[in-house]
């Protein structure tokens, strides 16, 4: 049990140590995964996913580097959302499974407890845990707001929510899927993705209005616009820099084989 517990330790470290300038993201036009610089907002096309996917969300499972989907309206309004893996080199998306759950628009991978989870949103209310393996989602509990993003704080350790049109942003119980209230917002935010960024322990937003905004949570999570990218964008996800990576690994191998000599 303590090499467990070590190992999402370790995991959550490498979020936290994250100082990704680039995170990925999809452009809605035509399903394009792309990367947006998070220093001036300068967005770059990876390529296709191949995929229909309309108000989903990306996350990075640091554990094992992989990237996913959650396809939210891609298979029609208020229809069943598909969960899929994403090539970062390609774009190219392949699927895992249909989560039987609709209106998923929020994707978080959670490095303290290794899981992922899902929120719905704008038809239906609720937080799920999606199987990696297979795309099952179950379901948790119903925060009573409509969560159009997600993300990990790596400062505080919990999952992040965020309400679009007001842009209040909401702490997620991962039991109970029960919310309180973080900040009220600061103005209009569309329906949009969320990632957090440990070297400077911000959270980053990027909307279907093109707006690309920073919120600073070491100064109550004041907001600046970074830029307006001119195009509509959902999802957004923050991949550790190959040095953090480098060091998780590390880390990982040296757990592995503490627990072998024992």
């Amino acid at each position: 049990m303590r090499t467990k517990s070590a190992l999402i330790i370790l995991a959550g470290l490498a979020t936290q140590l994250a100082s990704a300038e680039l995170l990925y993201t999809v452009r809605e036009s035509d399903d394009t995964l792309s990367t947006i610089d998070t220093t001036n907002g300068n967005v770059s096309a990876i390529g296709a996913m191949g995929v229909s996917y309309e108000f989903g969300d990306l996350a990075y499972n640091a554990s094992t580097g992989t990237m996913y989907a959650i396809g939210g309206w891609g298979n029609g309004v208020g229809a069943v959302s598909d969960l899929f893996t994403v090539n970062l080199t390609t774009g190219a998306a392949t699927l895992v499974g249909s989560t039987g759950q609709t209106d998923l628009f929020g994707l978080v991978w959670d490095p303290r407890t290794g899981k992922m989870f899902a929120s719905a949103s704008t038809i239906s209310t609720g937080f799920y845990e999606i199987n990696m393996a297979t795309g099952a989602g179950t379901f948790i509990g119903d925060p009573g707001i409509n969560l159009d993003a997600l993300t990990y704080d790596g400062s505080t350790g919990n999952i992040l929510g965020m309400l679009a049109g007001p842009g209040s942003l909401h702490y997620i119980d991962r039991t109970t899927g029960a919310q309180t209230l973080a900040n009220g917002g600061s103005g209009f935010v569309n329906n949009n993705g969320m990632a957090y960024v440990g070297s400077n322990n911000s959270v980053y937003s990027l909307d279907w209005s093109g707006e690309f905004y920073q919120y600073d949570l070491s100064n109550s999570f004041a907001r600046t616009t970074v830029a307006n990218v001119g195009q509509a964008y959902d999802g957004l996800a923050a991949v550790p820099e190959p040095a953090t990576m480098i060091a998780l690994g590390a880390g990982l191998a040296a757990l592995a084989a503490r627990r072998r000599r024992k």
